[in-house]
């Protein structure tokens, strides 16, 4: 979608943050699973994206993460405000509309 290109141009990364990883079931040999991601909020220098790994057969949620991304000066590791263009790469999915996301498990 041209983000990775955009953020080199400008000469900045994404970081790793933090990550909050929630087991709910165990997944098994043999068993195919999707994992399904979005991003959840966009602000001046972070981006939260959120995934569900779901179990195809029954899908059951096998587990539930988040990852707080910066975005930092590749040269520095400073923080720095997301560019407007690099902005508008990203769909932003409310809090509020992620059931919707389990919808696409069944594709």
């Amino acid at each position: 979608m041209g983000c990775t290109e955009a953020t080199k141009a400008v000469g900045a990364t994404w970081v790793v943050r933090t990550h909050r990883i929630k087991y709910l079931r165990p997944a098994f040999a043999g068993e195919k699973s999707v994992v399904l991601t979005w991003v959840s909020n966009l602000r001046r220098v972070l981006s939260l994206r959120k995934y569900k790994v779901v179990r195809m057969e029954d899908k059951a949620v096998l587990a539930e993460g988040e990852t707080d991304w910066v975005f930092v000066n590749a040269a520095t590791g400073k923080l720095r405000s997301i560019p407007k263009d690099i902005l508008s790469v990203f769909e932003v999915l409310p809090k509020e509309n992620e059931a919707e996301v389990m919808k696409h498990a069944q594709d």
